[in-house]
């Protein structure tokens, strides 16, 4: 666990303030917060950007608004058939391609590659393609279509939450995952991480 701060209520203020509206400029951070002067605020965010507490920025980007088809992310869970390097040749020879991680397995040889895809039949068929080619082994196509919600904390609100409605009956919704079989070995399908595109700045 990391090194734990004690915040003073201005503090808290300035990262509340910032998490709601962190587009806003310096001398409006001013008028939002008890501090007097831009300075403060500019030393403030600078320790809170040594203590790790604070960083940025991020851009997100809404591929989907760029183009007129609907353009998504792919995460593609492939076994290795061949080396890790004759497989990433061959992975970027698709220009989709944006990212892949390396998975750590005792028992297999697995890459996780993301694609952003307006054709998610066409990558299929390209991953399909090594497949038959015996570059990769077997591969698990997931669609990722929305963006995760991030919301900042209030540091003025309760602490603890309210539990008065935790019991109460509601629809759950169907999160069963999928199985298949690789090499003869039946394997359920975990929910992987979030594929995160921050970067400390």
């Amino acid at each position: 666990m990391g090194q734990q701060y004690h915040l003073n209520d201005k503090e808290k203020e300035l990262l509340t303030v910032l998490g709601k509206n962190p587009e806003l400029p310096l001398k409006e951070l001013v008028n939002h917060t008890r501090y007097k002067r831009v300075s403060s605020v500019v030393r403030k965010i600078g320790q809170f950007r040594e203590w790790n507490i604070l960083w940025g920025p991020v851009y997100r980007f809404d591929y989907g608004k760029l183009c007129r088809n609907p353009l998504h992310r792919l995460f593609c869970i492939l076994e290795f058939g061949k080396s890790y390097e004759t497989v990433i040749e061959y992975l970027r020879l698709i220009e989709s391609l944006v990212s892949v991680y390396p998975v750590l397995s005792s028992h297999k040889e697995l890459l996780i590659a993301g694609f952003l895809s307006s054709n998610d039949a066409e990558v299929k068929v390209l991953l399909q393609l090594l497949k038959d080619s015996n570059i990769i082994a077997d591969y698990i196509v997931r669609v990722y279509r929305h963006y995760p919600t991030i919301e900042n904390p209030n540091f003025f609100g309760d602490p603890v939450p309210s539990l008065d409605n935790l019991l109460n009956p509601c629809d759950v919704p169907d999160i069963s995952l999928d199985s298949m079989t690789l090499h003869g070995v039946s394997v359920i399908l975990e929910p992987f991480p979030i594929y995160r595109e921050d970067t400390k700045v």
